[in-house]
Parts: structure tokens; C-alpha cells; sequence
């Protein structure tokens, strides 16, 4: 088992993903291609770690990663529909 509020790491095929267009076809800035999936999934941890303790984003611990990285993280997925895509992909994945 994983640390308490972080998310778990993914396990086989079974792990939804969650794919989003291109950013370019968005008319966002793209994202550098050297994000690795972990840094992907400390920043979501990072992301959930502010709303569940309700602190400011200055507030977030550094494990994390660099607050602003964090906050336009957050901006970018709340934009492009990333968060709602998530969501529908684990409650398909709870009704299965």
C-alpha cells in the first residue's frame, strides 16, 4: 500500500489512461517532452495534496515539485478537460 492521500502507482493494463490532445490543436504551448510518468504522478500527487489539506499553492511541500510547476499544471488540465476525463475513466472502472 501506497502512502495515505497519494495516488497509487499503476499495476498491469488495467490502469485507465487518460490521453489528451495534442497542445498544439488546443493553442497551448506543448508540454517538453522530457516529463517523465513519474513526474507526471508527483505533480497529480502534489495537485491533490493542496486540495485535500486546503493550503495555499505557496504551501506545497517541495517533494512535489516547484509550486508554479504545480499550479499551471492544474490550469492546463482544468482547461483541456483532463480532470473530467479522469473521473469518467474511474467511475468506468468502478462499475466494471
Amino acid at each position: 500500500m501506497g502512502q495515505r492521500g497519494l495516488l497509487p502507482r499503476p499495476r498491469g493494463s488495467g490502469v485507465p489512461t487518460c490521453r489528451t490532445r495534442p497542445a498544439h490543436s488546443r493553442g497551448i504551448r506543448p508540454r517538453p517532452r522530457n516529463v517523465i510518468p513519474h513526474q507526471l504522478r508527483r505533480r497529480l500527487n502534489g495537485i491533490v495534496w493542496k486540495f485535500r489539506t486546503g493550503t495555499a499553492w505557496r504551501d506545497v511541500p517541495e517533494r512535489y515539485g516547484p509550486w508554479a510547476t504545480l499550479h499551471t499544471r492544474f490550469r492546463r488540465w482544468a482547461l483541456d478537460g483532463t480532470f473530467e476525463r479522469m473521473l469518467r475513466a474511474a467511475q468506468a472502472r468502478a462499475d466494471a
